[in-house]
Parts: structure tokens; sequence; C-alpha cells
């Protein structure tokens, strides 16, 4: 884990909440006004309610600081400032206001803005050394209390089981009061297996590219031009001798600058924007399968992560440039309109980016939800074997297993996947409408390679807001797939205006 996280949630507009929970916080760099006081940061600190008003256009309204687990504070300042620079970077992608004239060194220059660039914003800061558990859960705590609506953290670790998993634990908490958890998939790509933060009650998002990148080239001296990036904005001209690379090693270690004359030239950076193609899979962006539940795929969405133009704190200024945080109907097609594609430009899989990329404009109005309820959780979390008391430690005494446990690849999942096909197996589903009514959505399949699969029915009829429709998948394997490994599918439900996608994931056994 990175040190100096910070754990950072999205207030979301209200005018009642921005009554009750109007106050004072500076974190880190900000344009609009000069530094509060050491009084001001103590009683924010303290207490989420004394001050009213805003120094910072009531904009970022909060911030606490934790050293429950790290006592002795090896690295950094104990308030909730931001020293390191990943906390404010994050927290101004997820929900930056709007910044015209916004750049980088003079590139990328236009109007800066975050995911939801009207959120209230505040920071949890957690994170030292290290992000101790202590310090997980009593930002969890804290924010949940505090009203927050939407929580983002960009934090992570290995996957565990759910019951050891901090993060996990607090993201169920925050499902059972209605707090959506949004968590990046890791930076551990691309090496399969390496997604994080895989439980299904948190919104797991790997990192793609935008269509906008800082090219520079280098030309050698038989007019072979190289395509790069950079954020240089000088050249390195042909008519001065640069050495390549040095060591005996080298195939021209010996070379001359007389007998080979090995002359190269750097053009400056220059923005390109309608990149093709794009977007394209970043290859640090952590990749499925879900070691912890292979039923549950993961990641479940990817969003813009590559370069990403967003605040810095002054404290170290804007040194560390590319983004690793990622913000939210997705799509699984580039903009030359074929399959999106890998770090290598081979085509990528659901293990890479989940139902694909996000299109925010079209999930404000998605037609039909898949809805997952706390009590499905709590089924869920009965299947893992944890025993009562520490069921009962995570989901309270309230909740009691079901008799016959669930089948997990039966939980209301917005993806399908089957770990373990044998011949045939069925899956069922519910979809929640909450678009239009009368409205009437037909199904269409893209089978698995070597994957029969069949929906029932394939016409769902809705008469209502809120009302939901069960619908079957019946998968049937052949032989000459078995041990071939995962494959990959998918259907999509649509009534000519909305298109509800579900990836098919599914792994044939003997």
């Amino acid at each position: 884990m990175k040190a100096l996280l910070l754990f950072t949630l999205l207030f979301l507009f209200n005018l009642a909440f921005a009554t009750k929970k109007d106050y004072i916080v500076y974190l880190g760099g900000h344009s609009y006004t000069a530094d509060p006081t050491s009084d001001d940061f103590e009683r924010t600190t303290l207490s989420h309610y004394d001050l009213i008003g805003s120094i910072l256009g009531r904009k970022l309204i909060g911030a606490r600081s934790y050293n429950l687990g790290d006592q002795h504070l090896p690295n950094g300042d104990p308030s909730p400032r931001d020293i390191d620079g990943h906390g404010t970077h994050t927290l101004s992608t997820a929900g930056g206001a709007f910044v015209r004239g916004a750049s980088i060194f003079g590139q990328g220059r236009g109007t800066a803005r975050g995911g939801a660039p009207r959120a209230r914003l505040a920071a949890y800061k957690i994170c030292w050394i290290g992000c101790s558990d202590a310090n997980i859960l009593a930002a969890f705590d804290d924010a949940i209390h505090d009203g927050v609506q939407v929580i983002s953290i960009s934090v992570g670790s290995p996957a565990s089981e759910y019951a050891t998993d901090s993060l996990a634990i607090g993201a169920l908490h925050a499902a059972q009061r209605g707090v959506i958890v949004v968590a990046s998939g890791g930076n551990d790509g691309p090496l399969p297996g390496t997604v994080e933060n895989v439980a299904p009650w948190i919104l797991t998002v790997g990192a793609s590219t935008i269509d906008r990148d800082f090219a520079s080239y280098l030309t050698l001296g038989n007019n072979k031009r190289i395509r790069g990036e950079s954020l240089s904005q000088k050249s390195l001209p042909a008519t001065t001798f640069y050495p390549l690379i040095d060591g005996a090693a080298a195939k021209l270690h010996n070379a001359s600058q007389e007998e080979a004359s090995p002359r190269a030239s750097i053009s400056p950076v220059s923005t390109q924007l309608r990149v093709k193609p794009s977007p394209v899979m970043a290859g640090f962006s952590s990749q499925g399968p879900n070691l912890i539940n292979l039923e549950i795929l993961k990641p479940d969405i990817t969003a813009p992560g590559v370069n990403i133009l967003a605040a810095f704190t002054d404290a170290i200024g804007p040194s560390g440039i590319p983004n690793f945080f990622f913000h939210n109907a997705a799509r699984t097609r580039d903009n030359k309109r074929t399959p999106m594609k890998d770090l290598n430009f081979v085509k990528a899989t659901p293990f890479h980016y989940g139902a694909g990329h996000v299109r925010p404009n079209r999930a404000m109005d998605p037609g039909l939800v898949y809805d997952l309820t706390f009590a499905d959780y709590v089924d869920f979390i009965c299947t893992r074997g944890y025993g009562p008391n520490a069921t009962a430690a995570l989901v309270g005494r309230g909740y009691r297993c079901p008799k016959k446990p669930i089948r997990v690849e039966n939980l209301n999942y917005p993806s399908i996947a089957v770990p373990q096909l044998a011949k045939s197996f069925t899956v069922t589903r519910r979809l929640k409408n909450v678009g239009a009514v009368p409205a009437k959505y037909r199904v269409t399949v893209k089978a698995p390679f070597m994957i029969q699969v069949a929906v029932e029915p394939t016409v769902l009829r809705f008469e209502r807001i809120g009302e939901e429709k069960k619908f079957h998948v019946l998968l049937t394997s052949s032989n000459a797939s078995v041990g071939v490994g995962f494959l990959f599918g998918g259907l999509t439900w649509s009534d000519g205006k909305h298109y509800v996608r579900s990836p098919i994931t599914v792994n044939v056994v003997s």
C-alpha cells in the first residue's frame, strides 16, 4: 500500500445536509484562498459541526486524520494535510470542481473536472508508512456517521477472506446503511488473479486510457521514427550527439561518434487528441479472476486512469503526474469499434474490464438494474463457512443464515460467472425497472465459444417503476470445451433505448 493515502468521500449535494454539516477544512494545496489557522485545523479535526461557512467555496467541507495503528507517526504530518499528493490527486479526480485553463506544463490545456464536479467532499487520512486496519475501520465508522453517500477509496492489498479484510468489513457496514463504496482494483497488472477489493458489495474499478496522449517522437539517423510519451518542453536536436545506451553489453559498444554516427533527435511533447484505439487497458491495472470467489467477476468496470490531469499538493508539487485512481452502463469496444485491447493490443476480456469502460451519462438512466439488498449479502457471507460467531460479528446478530445455503452463482450480481460448468447449469437473476413504464425488454445473447446459452423468458414486460422480474440462463457445455480455460460472452436486455449488458464467464470441467 502507498503511504499517506487518503480515504476520500463524496458528499452529494443536498441543501438540508449542507446546512447541518457545513464546516471548514483545508487539505494540501488549494487555489481558493489563504490557509486557515492551526486552530481551524484542530477544531475541524475534533468536530465536524463547530465551524459554519467555508474558506474553500463550500467544496471541500471536511477532513479527519487517524493514527490509531501508527502511534509514532514515523513519516508524516499528523493533521489531515496531504504531504504525499496521492490523496489530493484522487480526491480531485473523484469530485473536483470545474477548473478552466488547467494543464500540465502547458499540455492538455482545457477545463478540468472530477467525476462528480458538484459533489461536496471530505477527506479521511488513514495511511502513513502503511494503512492500519484500525485506521481504516475508524474512518469508515466516522464517514457513515457523517452521512456520506459515496465512499471512494484508493487503498488496497492482495485479496483476502472478507472476515479478515478491514476494507471489506468497513464497506459491508457502509452497504448496510445504503452507502456506495467504490474502490480501485489495484495496480498489480498485467498478471492474472491480482485484482483487489473483490467483495461483491464493493464496486471494483480497473484502469484504462483515454483518447489523449502527450506524444514525443524519437527520430533515428536512418529516419526511423519511434513514438513515445513525454512531458518535456525541450527537444534534443540531431546536431548534438546523445548516447542512447552505455555498457559493454550494448551491441554498439565499440561504435564511436565518428565511425557509426548513431545520431537521434527527440521532439518536444505535443498534446494529441482523438487517439485510436482507445480506450486501451492500462498495463498496471490488476486483472481477474477473483481468487476469493471465482463466481464473482472482478473488476466490475474500468474507467479512465492513465495520465489524468488532477490537483496536487504544494507539499510535493506536480511530480507524480499519472493518476492511477479510477472514476465510474459501460462499453467493451474502443473508438475504432473493435473489441478493447490490453497493453499489448491483444483482445482484452472481462477479467481486464468487467462489464466494460464506463459511460457515466448512460449510467444516469440505466432502465433496469440488478438490485442487491443487504440480506443478499448476508446470504452470500453465509456461504463462506465462517461459523455463527464470525458471521454475527460481520453482519450483526439480527441476521440468520438460511438453512439451505444459496448457490453463489445465483447471487443477483450484474455479471454471470460459473467457474465449474459440468454439462449444464442454470443461473437465476432478477431485474428491477427504474425507467419508463410500460416497458418491454428483449434479450440478445453472445454465447461463449463452444457454450450454448438459453434465456427464459426472452421478453420482460414491466408495468410500474420498481417492479422486479426474474429470468433464468441455462448454460450447456460441450466435451470439446473441457480444459480450454475461461470462456467469455454476454447477454443484453434492451427496450431500444437502454442496453443492460451482463458479461458471462464460464470454465468447463469434466
